[in-house]
C-alpha cells in the first residue's frame, strides 16, 4: 500500500480555501475502494474530508458510516445535500475475485463456445507461463437455441419455441442465478433476444437477464458475448448494493443518489443497477475527471493524468480538458514483466477512459531477479500485511519502505499522525537489497525508487510518445497519495516542465466525481462505404441514437443544458481495426462526409505513421453520447500573495537525494498561500500525501492553491 491507506480511523478536513466557492448547495462524493472509502464534502466554500474502512460483505454500511459522520462533523443537515455520487469497486472487485453469480449463457445454436475460443490472437506469442484465464461461464451452463438472424438483420431461420421451452428445461437443473442472452447478429435485429428475454423470465421471474442487444448494438461476436456475461456476472450483487445504498441514503435524508461510469460521466441508479458493467473502473474515471477539471483551470492544454496507487500506477491522457476514451478494454488482464499484457483479459467494449496501467505502486515489493538485477513489482504488498513499516507482519522492501528509508516520508507524521510507521522495520527489509547488490541501505532505497520511476515513466509514455505526442509539451498531474513524493523525478525524467499537484490528492478520485456531469451512450454498428453513404441516411441514424440515448437521461434534445456527441468509426475497406473520428453535429451534408474522410486520413497517419487517402474507406460503427450540464463546484480563487514560504514551515528533517542527506525544510501545505515560492529541496506534507520536492526544482502555489512542481525558475 502507500500513503494514500490511513488507519482505520483516519479523519481530514482541509483548509477552508483548498475548497470551492458555496454553490447553494452540498455535494458529496464517496469512492468506496478494496480497503478504504474515502468521502468528501464540497459546500459552504469548505471541502472535508474523511477516510472510513470499507465493510464486508456490505460496502453500503460503511459507506452509511462515513456520509453520516462527515455530515456530523461539518454540522450539515442530509436535507442540503443536493447529491451524492459515488463510485465503487464492488464490481470489479467481484470479477478478480470470482465471486460474481452462476450465470448460464444462452446464444445461438453452434455457438456457445465463442466464449471459451475468443480471438485467434495470443496475449504473448513466446510465453509459456501464461494461461488464458478461465471463462467466468462454465461449458455445462452455456446453452443453445436454434434460430439465426443475418448481419444484415434478415431473419434466416425464425426463434424455435421448442428450442426455447427445452433451454428453460435444462436451465431449471442448472440452479443459475444470472441469465445473459447473445445472439448472433442480434445487434442488428434484436427481436430473437426480446422474445426469449420474455419467456425467460416468465420462468424465471427473480432471476438477473441481461440482453446484449440492449448492453451493446455492435458487431463482433466475442467482445459481445463477453461484455454481455461480465454484466450478467457482477449484476445481482451489484444491483442489490446499489438498491440496498439508495434506500439507506434516502432514510437518511439524502435521497439523490448518481453513480459513476467508467467513461467519467454519471449514471443513475437504476441504469446502473442493469448495466453494472459500466461502473467497472468507475474509481480511476473519478480522478481522470479531477485531473481534467484542474488542468482546464489551471489554463493547461495538454494534461497527463498520473495516479499512483498501492499496487499499480494509472496513466491516461487528457486533451483540450476532455479525457481519452476506447472501447477497447480488459478486465483482469495478466501482468508480464511491469506490463499488463493486452489480449490477456475480459473484454468490455462498453465506452472507458482510457488508461494505461503498470506495476508501480507504494506496495509495490523489491526483489532480485535471476541475474542479479533489481526490480520493482508488479507484484505488491497489499494491505495484508503490507510494507515492512506498517508493523503489520511484512518483512519484505516496499517503495514506502524505501521512502522511509530515505527520509522523504516522516514516520511519525504519516497520515497526519494517525498512523505511526516502524523505520527500522523499513530498514531491515531494504537492507535485504542492500545486502545482495553491496551496496549502501540507502543506495538501495534509492535504486528501489528509481526502478519504481522508470515503470511509471514507461507508463507515460505509452500514452504520449507511442501514439505520436511530444511528452514535453504536457504538464504532468500526479493523484493518489503516493505519486507526490516522486512526480519531480519522473518529470524529470520525461523532459516535462511543469507538474501539478492539486490539493488533497489522496482522495483526488472522490473529489473527481463532484465534477462529472450525467452522461449516456450508445453505439450501432452500421457497415457502409463512405463513398455510398446517403448524408440523410446518416443523419437518420444519428439522430434516433441520439433521441434513444436522451431517454436514458430523461432528457429533451432541444434543452439547452444538453450537449450531443457524435463519432463514427472508420477504416480503410479490408481493414479488421478502426478509429474513432469526430462528426459534426446537425444535419450530415457531402462535405461534411468529405471532411469527416479527410479525419480519418490525418488520425490515421498521426496513429500509425502513414495514410491511403487514395483508398475507399467505410463507415463500421456510429456512437452518440449525450451529456446533461448540473451545478458544479467553483475552485476558489485566492489572490497572489507573499512568496517567502516561512509561515507554513514547521520543521526540518535530513532526507537522501542520490549522494547523501540535506537538512530540508518541511512545509505544512495546509499554511501555504497562493504567491508561495518553495525552492528545492524541500518537503510539503499534508493529510494522506508528502510532495517532494527535489533539489534545483521549484514549488509555486497558484491562485487555485495547486502546488506547481517546475524545473528551473518558476513561470
Amino acid at each position: 500500500m502507500d500513503e494514500d491507506t490511513p488507519a482505520p480511523t483516519a479523519e481530514h478536513q482541509d483548509d477552508a480555501r483548498h475548497g470551492p466557492e458555496a454553490i447553494g448547495a452540498v455535494t458529496c462524493g464517496v469512492d468506496v475502494g478494496g480497503t478504504f472509502t474515502d468521502v468528501v464534502l464540497f459546500g459552504h466554500g469548505r471541502l472535508a474530508v474523511l477516510k472510513v474502512p470499507t465493510t464486508y460483505p456490505d460496502p453500503s454500511t460503511g459507506v452509511l458510516v462515513g456520509v453520516r459522520r462527515i455530515l456530523d462533523r461539518e454540522q450539515v443537515a442530509p436535507a442540503e445535500v443536493s447529491s451524492v455520487i459515488h463510485g465503487s469497486t464492488v464490481g470489479i472487485n467481484a470479477i478478480i475475485q470470482r465471486r460474481g453469480a452462476r450465470v448460464a449463457l444462452v446464444t445461438t445454436e453452434g455457438f456457445r463456445d465463442v466464449l471459451q475460443i475468443g480471438r485467434q490472437t495470443r496475449p504473448a506469442l513466446y510465453d509459456l507461463s501464461l494461461d488464458r484465464l478461465p471463462p467466468l461461464v462454465p461449458r455445462r451452463h452455456r446453452f443453445e437455441v436454434l434460430e439465426r438472424v443475418m448481419y444484415d438483420g434478415a431473419v434466416r431461420t425464425p426463434l424455435r419455441p421448442e428450442s426455447v421451452d427445452r433451454v428453460i428445461g435444462e436451465l431449471r437443473s442448472a440452479r443459475v442465478e444470472a441469465l445473459a442472452v447473445c445472439l448472433l447478429h442480434s445487434y442488428a435485429q434484436p427481436d430473437h433476444e426480446q422474445q426469449l428475454a420474455r419467456a425467460l423470465r416468465e420462468a424465471f421471474p427473480d432471476t438477473f437477464v441481461c440482453l446484449s442487444s440492449e448492453l451493446l448494438k455492435e458487431f463482433r461476436e466475442y467482445e459481445r458475448m463477453s461484455t454481455t456475461v461480465i454484466n450478467a456476472y457482477i449484476g445481482p450483487l451489484t444491483a442489490g448494493y446499489i438498491r440496498n445504498l439508495e434506500t439507506s441514503l434516502r432514510d437518511l435524508g439524502c435521497p439523490n443518489l448518481s453513480v459513476m461510469q467508467a467513461d467519467g460521466g454519471l449514471m443513475s441508479p437504476e441504469l446502473a443497477s442493469r448495466q453494472p458493467v459500466r461502473t467497472i473502473e468507475s474509481g480511476p474515471a473519478g480522478g481522470v475527471i479531477g485531473a481534467a477539471t484542474v488542468g482546464a483551470r489551471a489554463g493547461r492544454e495538454k494534461v497527463i493524468a498520473l495516479d499512483m496507487g498501492g499496487t499499480t500506477t494509472k496513466v491516461s491522457l487528457i486533451m483540450a480538458g476532455t479525457p481519452a476514451l476506447t472501447s477497447d478494454y480488459e478486465v483482469c488482464q495478466q501482468l508480464a514483466g511491469d506490463r499488463l499484457v493486452a489480449g490477456s483479459g475480459y473484454p468490455v467494449r462498453t465506452p472507458v477512459i482510457d488508461l494505461v496501467e503498470v506495476g508501480a505502486g507504494g506496495g509495490s515489493v523489491a526483489w532480485i531477479d535471476s541475474g542479479g538485477g533489481l526490480r520493482v513489482g508488479p507484484r505488491s504488498a497489499g494491505s495484508t500485511p503490507g510494507p515492512a513499516c506498517y508493523g503489520r507482519g511484512g518483512t519484505e522492501p516496499t517503495v514506502t519502505d524505501a521512502n522511509v528509508v530515505l527520509g522523504r516520508i516522516d514516520p511519525s507524521g504519516f497520515l497526519d499522525s494517525d498512523m505511526r510507521l516502524d523505520a527500522g522495520r523499513a530498514r531491515e527489509a531494504v537492507s535485504t537489497i542492500a545486502s545482495a547488490l553491496d551496496i549502501t541501505i540507502e543506495e538501495a532505497a534509492e535504486g528501489i525508487v528509481r526502478v519504481a520511476n522508470a515503470t511509471m515513466v514507461r507508463g507515460v509514455r505509452l500514452v504520449t510518445v507511442e501514439r505520436g505526442h511530444d511528452v514535453r509539451e504536457f504538464t504532468l498531474i500526479a493523484t493518489g497519495g503516493a505519486a507526490p513524493a516522486h512526480v519531480g523525478q519522473i518529470a524529470e525524467a520525461l523532459g516535462i516542465r511543469d507538474s501539478i499537484v492539486p490539493p488533497s490528492p489522496g482522495v483526488f478520485s472522490a473529489i473527481g466525481f463532484l465534477w462529472a456531469e450525467p452522461r449516456s451512450n450508445q453505439v450501432r454498428t452500421w457497415l457502409r462505404a463512405t463513398a455510398r453513404i446517403r448524408p440523410d441516411e446518416l443523419t437518420t441514424v444519428l439522430d434516433s441514437l441520439a433521441e434513444e440515448v436522451a431517454g436514458e437521461l430523461a432528457a429533451g434534445l432541444d434543452d439547452p443544458e444538453v450537449t450531443v456527441g457524435r463519432t463514427a468509426d472508420l477504416r480503410y475497406q479490408g481493414q479488421s481495426y478502426e478509429l474513432q473520428v469526430d462528426l459534426p453535429g446537425g444535419p450530415i451534408s457531402p462535405e461534411d462526409l468529405a471532411t469527416v474522410e479527410q479525419r480519418f486520413h490525418d488520425l490515421h497517419r498521426a496513429t500509425y505513421g502513414f495514410a491511403s487517402p487514395s483508398e475507399a474507406t467505410e463507415f463500421v460503427n456510429v456512437r452518440v453520447s449525450v451529456t446533461t450540464q448540473r451545478a458544479r463546484p467553483e475552485s476558489r480563487s485566492e489572490p497572489l500573495g507573499d512568496p517567502d514560504p516561512g509561515a507554513a514551515r514547521t520543521a526540518h528533517r535530513p532526507v537522501y537525494f542520490g549522494t547523501g542527506f540535506v537538512q530540508c525544510p518541511v512545509y505544512d501545505r495546509a499554511r501555504l498561500r497562493a504567491g508561495n515560492v518553495i525552492t528545492g529541496p524541500a518537503i510539503i506534507q499534508e493529510p494522506g500525501s508528502t510532495h517532494v520536492l527535489f533539489p534545483a526544482r521549484t514549488a509555486y502555489i497558484d491562485q487555485l492553491r495547486n502546488i506547481n512542481d517546475q524545473g528551473g525558475a518558476p513561470r
